[in-house]
């Protein structure tokens, strides 16, 4: 691991070098020593540093230690610890507002300057993680066609995306503040009234509101709009509702369904093949829909975490200690994979229903890549279940596809722990036949019904039984298909309250 480079700004020789030396012996990197404010921007852009060591009153020079602070916070985003003695409050109070990462108060230790270091580069890269975050869910925000808008807890609108923008006929700054009620106007189709904002409802109740039906959006223009929507509340620890998240897509494309059925009744020589069309492009818009339905409900929850947590970061992180920050930046981190997880199940399922999915074999060591799979389930999820891995062969090496054993092994691990709520164990077992691999995931979970196992691999369907625990109904699916790619099978055995066993045999190719 490389050494971190620290500049050191201090205007007394024998200080600097005595830093200098004590970094040296801390393994830090000592990229220069200079006396200056000048002479530490002109450092910075030859050398650039991890931190910069700054004596906050600099007597040499045209500017002092903080204005200098201030233009390598501005200019690099390179953190600044500050060297001061017993300064006067006014100095002090000005070095606030430039954000230093530290103060070390002269005289001080090694043990001092090590742990202030530390925390100090600790704490810049954390802040950068979070800004790389915050970056990811805004393109992911901006990117969907769908509305996204955001309230504070009395339904101030805090935040709108693209889509809702265009939807409402609102920009993010005309409705900034602003009753949400009075940028999302609902009306019933069946009698022309406008219904109470569902965001109202969910902030006095705290549940979720689903619309579907019957239901248009009248935008900023007059222009109606068929709409459905969901609400979530956005709740702290404490059980108090700051806000919420309402989802909008539109509909339209049901109506211009609509439209070119009236068309098919005008024009009888081409009603059959027309039809044809109509019925295929329905077909897809009933897809799309489901899509859009399931994706935005999994997508609910990781949105709030994200959501809530920035929102508890910003008002109280300047606050708090450095563990109550992590664990809020950990949520955040933890719903962004989560949400990138999402994606990434449905660009593959979309690939398996576009036959767009390529098999693409090469030699792998089966154990290892097991290991593996097992060692990252186990590095991003918690819980009180206990997974263990049985390799039953002396065989390792196959010529299989490691991408989509990855995601095959992944998804039924992730529902055999999903599924079995009480926890309790989760074996994977490896073994090898002649020439085929077999793979068997057994849990200690809620079962399948009887009667809905010839259903098991359907796109997005959920057993009756799952209650309240999220999915998409999208990942067995996945998992099917990356089986029949290897040309291989998957059978399923399964008890209620005992638990089921999916087991997958994979040839061994040549």
């Amino acid at each position: 691991m490389p050494k971190k480079k620290i500049l050191i700004v201090e205007d007394e020789a024998i200080t600097s070098e005595a830093i200098a030396e004590q970094l040296e012996d801390l393994g830090f990197s000592v990229t220069d020593t200079v006396g200056t404010g000048i002479l530490a921007l002109a450092s910075i852009i030859k050398n650039p540093p991890d931190l910069v060591l700054m004596d906050i009153i600099l007597k040499k020079g045209d500017i002092d230690g903080i204005t200098a602070a201030n233009h390598i916070r501005e200019r690099f985003n390179i953190p600044v610890v500050y060297l001061t003695a017993h300064s006067d409050p006014a100095t002090i109070n000005r070095a606030k507002f430039t954000y230093p990462y530290g103060y070390i108060v002269k005289p001080f230790t090694k043990q001092d300057l090590q742990i202030s270091i530390e925390m100090a580069l600790q704490k810049h890269e954390m802040e950068q993680q979070l800004a790389e975050h915050k970056e990811m869910l805004s393109s992911i925000l901006e990117s969907t066609k769908d509305g996204i808008l955001a309230t504070n807890e009395t339904g101030k609108i805090a935040y709108m995306n693209s889509a809702a923008e265009r939807l409402t006929g609102w920009s993010l700054i005309e409705a900034n503040n602003k009753n949400i009620g009075e940028i999302v106007k609902i009306i019933d189709i069946m009698n022309e009234n406008y219904k109470e904002n569902p965001a109202e409802i969910v902030i006095k109740n705290k549940e979720v509101i689903y619309l579907d039906d019957n239901i248009v959006l009248v935008n900023k223009n007059g222009q109606k709009i068929p709409v459905a929507n969901s609400v979530s509340p956005i709740i702290e620890e404490n059980g108090q509702v700051t806000g919420v998240v309402m989802l909008i897509w539109d509909k339209s494309a049901n109506q211009h369904i609509q439209n070119l059925e009236n068309e098919v009744a005008k024009h009888q020589e081409t009603e059959a093949e027309i039809r044809q069309v109509l019925q295929a492009e329905k077909e897809i818009s009933e897809f799309r829909s489901r899509i859009i339905s399931t994706i935005s409900h999994e997508f609910r929850t990781p949105l709030m975490v994200i959501l809530s947590s920035a929102g508890l970061l910003q008002r109280y992180g300047t606050k708090w200690l450095d563990d109550k920050k992590n664990k809020y930046f950990n949520q955040i981190e933890s719903a962004v994979k989560q949400m990138t997880r999402l994606i990434e199940d449905v660009v593959t399922y979309s690939k398996t229903e576009t036959g767009e999915l390529i098999f693409q074999p090469s030699t792998i060591n089966v154990e290892l890549s097991c290991r593996k799979i097992i060692e990252e389930y186990q590095a991003e999820n918690t819980g009180n279940y206990i997974l263990n891995f049985s390799y039953q062969t002396s065989r390792n090496i196959a010529n299989l596809d490691a991408e989509l054993l990855h995601r095959i092994l992944t998804n039924l691990i992730s529902n055999a722990v999903k599924y079995s709520p009480d926890g309790g164990i989760i074996s994977l077992e490896a073994a090898c036949e002649i020439d085929r691999f077999i793979f068997s995931v057994k849990d200690q979970g809620i079962g399948i019904p009887p009667n809905e196992m010839n259903r098991l691999f359907e796109s997005f369907f959920r057993g009756s039984n799952v209650g309240t625990i999220g999915g998409t109904g999208m990942g067995l699916a996945i998992v099917k298909k990356c089986v029949e790619i290897h040309s291989g099978t998957i059978t399923v055995n399964s008890q209620l309250g005992v638990g089921t066993t999916f087991t997958l045999t994979l040839p061994i190719q040549t």
